[in-house]
């Protein structure tokens, strides 16, 4: 099953949010994101199909690190292209936090989207990756956290 709850985008949504919210009861934290739904494109995976995503990792408006973040085999993927990435560290110049990451992806019509962007603090590790090797990262451009 699906970890994200699709619903169509019609004049019941106000009542879907309003039913989810009051469903969470305490364990609603703040707000309801909505999210276009984007097929991703699926490559051969370990065992079962997985996604083409990328986090990059963002300290002061400087990309530190590019991390594969979906379990895919980086070497049976499209590669994240160059132009691509230029264009995200120039919308980065815009995100006014120390230390923040941005999630891209491959859809299946060969686009590259972003999913989200977040607090650096909160996003998750991809499991090839050491968090001290990750906050050492802006020892090179003189950022401390």
């Amino acid at each position: 099953g699906s970890r994200f709850m699709q619903v169509p985008v019609d004049d019941d949504l106000p009542e879907v949010a309003c039913d989810f919210v009051k469903a969470r009861g305490a364990r609603f934290n703040e707000g309801v994101v909505f999210k276009e739904y984007v097929e991703l494109v699926r490559y051969p995976g370990r065992g079962d199909f997985t996604t083409n995503e990328w986090r990059l990792w963002f300290m002061h408006q400087n990309l530190v690190e590019i991390t594969a973040n979906s379990f895919q085999e980086v070497e049976q993927v499209e590669p994240l292209p160059e132009e691509v990435l230029q264009q995200v560290k120039e919308m980065a110049k815009q995100i006014q936090s120390p230390y923040f990451t941005i999630d891209l992806a491959e859809t299946d019509s060969g686009a590259w989207i972003i999913l989200e962007a977040g607090d650096g603090g909160v996003s998750g590790l991809a499991t090839s990756q050491e968090l001290h090797e990750l906050l050492h990262c802006g020892d090179s451009l003189g950022i401390i956290l």
